[in-house]
């Protein structure tokens, strides 16, 4: 990696700074779902249909948890990347992500153009194989 394509170190302390704000941030609404009481839990009844919604509301805490660890790895790894001197470089054609794409989504791996472009393909890609009937 060259020395131009490292931040500058004000830049990438304010970085640092966003990121391990994010990381808390979503540390805490991980604790908020774990610490919640379960629909499962506050309600005990017999009936199937009185069950569905505590159900399916376990089901989407489930899902939500998922995702906010999944954003916590990602941080983890941009923070992995930062110290390492790659972090705030499009993966895919090397330019500078920007400071405001950055501070917005701090884990992106991209520049604006290069994720609409990987967006399109994959939207193309999914109407490529979806039945006719689901277009």
């Amino acid at each position: 990696m060259t020395g131009e394509r490292r931040l500058d170190a004000h830049t990438a302390a304010q970085l640092e700074r966003v990121l391990r704000s994010r990381r808390a941030e979503l540390a805490e609404r991980v604790r908020g779902l774990v610490d919640a009481p379960s629909g499962a839990e506050v309600r005990r009844s017999t009936g199937d249909s009185d069950r569905a919604p505590a159900t399916c509301q376990a089901e989407m805490d489930a899902a939500h948890l998922d995702r906010v660890g999944c954003q916590i790895e990602q941080v983890e790894r941009a923070l992995a990347r930062l110290s390492q001197g790659d972090y705030g470089w499009c993966r895919d054609c090397g330019c500078f992500i920007g400071l405001a794409r950055l501070r917005a989504l701090p884990f992106t791996r991209r520049c604006h153009p290069c994720q609409i472009g990987t967006d399109a393909d994959v939207s193309g890609a999914v109407h490529a194989v979806a039945p006719e009937s689901a277009r």
